[in-house]
């Protein structure tokens, strides 16, 4: 049901229309070709040609357009009239690992031409397990390090929490395409862009690093 909400029932409807009428084009050239061969004795006349060129044409010009607004449709993340984004934050919890206490583990992967870092830390008494492709650890002066900084984060409230945690927490992104008409007409209304972890850590010496085959 929830790709019915917002407007994205209009898109699904549009793309039902754009996809009922290339078929119908396609029967409509058949039937007109058979008619054709059947009356005159001829495969081709200048006249249906036309018209079938431009009936194709405007197809693909159709499913075209609904395919740059389900698909290629560029996401401006800072964009509010477009993107919801909501930010979860929580205080790291110490963990014990061998003999000594960390904030997180960082896994780094062997397999594979690009490695693969997993971060997984513990917060509220559970343990979460990131990526490096959608997350980063932090660990400078600066809440936000050069990897997080493409995001848009509300600094006044990272440097609050930084403090109130002693530079010790997680901060979870969230964004969402609004449910906006346009939106809608790409089927993406309330649809979940990404996904983005702030790992803040005082120092590297809370960071325990081991490697997978």
């Amino acid at each position: 049901m929830n790709m019915f909400m917002g407007w994205n029932w209009v898109g699904i409807l549009l793309w039902i229309v754009a996809i009922c009428f290339f078929v119908w084009i396609i029967h409509f050239i058949r039937v007109k070709q058979l008619m054709l061969i059947i009356s005159t004795h001829k495969s081709f006349d200048k006249r249906l040609f036309v018209k079938y060129v431009g009936l194709l044409i405007l197809s693909f010009l159709f499913i075209g357009v609904m395919s740059w607004l389900s698909f290629f449709r560029p996401v401006d993340m800072t964009n509010q009239t477009d993107v919801d984004i909501t930010t979860k934050y929580n205080r790291l919890e110490l963990k014990q690992v061998k003999d000594g206490y960390y904030y997180v583990t960082a896994q780094k992967s062997k397999n594979g031409a690009q490695p693969i870092v997993s971060y997984t830390y513990l917060s509220e008494g559970s343990e979460t397990t990131i990526s490096s492709r959608n997350g980063t650890i932090s660990r400078g002066t600066d809440p936000v390090n050069i990897d997080a900084s493409v995001y848009p984060w509300n600094k006044e409230k990272l440097t609050e929490f930084d403090a109130q945690t002693a530079h010790a927490f997680s901060a979870e992104m969230t964004i969402k395409y609004k449910k906006t008409f346009l939106n809608g007409l790409g089927v993406r209304s309330g649809h979940a862009v990404g996904y983005y972890t702030l790992i803040r850590v005082p120092s590297a010496d809370f960071i325990y690093s081991k490697t997978s085959k």
